[in-house]
């Protein structure tokens, strides 16, 4: 951005970082970075104001920090509407449903994700987004076949073992749940 501040994808990533680093935990100072993970997605937004991937990142931070779904899903729906083969917007456009309470229209969004990149190294989110709507629905099963899908894709993502425990759990396959949760 040093270089060339009208580089708006910079600033993208870079306020996406700042918001994740919060979300994640890692933030020494939530306040401090959710104002500058805003302040750059507003910046690449000012400088293209058709910027999709800013705006679906916007989208899912004003679900996220502010529990303001109808905001969140308008900017989620507009960045999908300026590029519907952007499979990241496609997933945070799930976070964001599922956030809003609408599960199923969450799954359908983590489904296109999937389909428009099949081998994509973020997979491993959108079946745990896919798993955590499905335990909404019910759909316990379903849940685990996604969590298990997360988790050959990443071992690390806390939010996949959550979700399988609470599937598990959901089953009465507690000795399983427990397992997990070790």
């Amino acid at each position: 951005m040093e270089i060339d501040p009208r580089y708006g994808f910079a600033a993208t990533i870079a306020g996406s970082c700042h918001l994740v680093n919060v979300f994640e935990g890692w933030a020494a100072d939530p306040k401090s970075e959710i104002a500058e993970g805003l302040r750059l997605l507003r910046l690449a937004l000012g400088i293209d104001g058709n910027d999709y991937d800013a705006l679906s990142a916007l989208g899912w931070a004003t679900a996220v920090f502010f529990n303001d779904y109808d905001t969140a899903r308008e900017m989620v729906d507009g960045a999908v509407a300026l590029n519907p083969n952007t499979a990241m917007a496609w997933e945070l456009r799930g976070w964001t449903y599922q956030r809003a309470g609408q599960p199923e229209e969450a799954i359908r969004s983590f489904e296109r994700a999937i389909r428009q990149s099949p081998l994509d190294p973020w997979l491993f989110s959108r079946f745990a987004g896919m798993g955590i709507a499905y335990i909404g629905l019910g759909r316990f099963d379903e849940a685990v076949v996604a969590a298990k899908n997360a988790l050959q894709k990443n071992q690390t993502l806390g939010t996949a073992y959550h979700c399988l425990a609470a599937a598990l759990a959901h089953l009465g396959r507690d000795a399983e749940a427990k397992y997990l949760n070790m």
